[in-house]
């Protein structure tokens, strides 16, 4: 019976917004506006609006950190995933930013593509970026040639920091190799 979460929400919100109601049972029944690419760009529309939002709160905090980790996605096509922690209205938020696409995950590509989101979402980096964490991998955190590294040459007051949420994840997964049950269980959840 579920049509996709964005018919579901738009069903849900036409039913306790009357505004909303009226507007699509004021609509030419051919005219529904809910087609996958009408729904893709609506949503991309919302994205970019509440991604604005993030990025001027993190602007009006004076210094920010970035928080960067490699993922695939269903295709298996590399990205990063980008987020943004910065303090607003007395508490530290961390607000995801985007997937973007990484050809490659070396030093220098990895370090290109943050630079270029940073400068993309218009953030003074050079002066406010004071904190930068990665999952640990040598790659990003290498003392001599990392990605860490090389942004704190350019950003002084960028310290690196090892994500612990990433290294309580590894312990999990490392440990649940070991229970039978456990490993049985998201081994069936990754093929789902």
């Amino acid at each position: 019976m579920n049509r996709g979460n964005f018919l579901e929400i738009l069903h849900f919100v036409k039913n306790h917004d009357t505004q909303i109601a009226k507007k699509k049972a004021d609509m030419p029944k051919i005219t529904k506006y809910t087609s996958p690419e009408i729904q893709n760009k609506v949503l991309e529309i919302l994205a970019d609006i509440i991604r604005k939002e993030i990025i001027e709160e993190g602007k009006g905090s004076g210094e920010f950190s970035s928080i960067v980790d490699e993922t695939k996605e269903v295709s298996k096509t590399e990205q990063i995933s980008f987020v943004l922690r910065y303090y607003h209205d007395s508490c530290v938020k961390e607000s995801f930013l985007q997937f973007e696409a990484a050809d490659k995950l070396d030093v220098e590509s990895l370090t290109n593509t943050i630079f270029s989101c940073l400068d993309k979402f218009g953030l003074d980096y050079k002066s406010h970026l004071v904190g930068q964490g990665y999952d640990g991998e040598s790659v990003a955190s290498g003392r001599i040639s990392g990605v860490a590294k090389r942004i704190k040459e350019i950003c002084p007051t960028a310290e690196y920091i090892r994500c612990y949420a990433h290294r309580l994840n590894l312990v999990l997964v490392d440990s649940t190799k070991s229970v039978s049950e456990a490993a049985n269980f998201f081994s069936l959840l990754e093929r789902l």
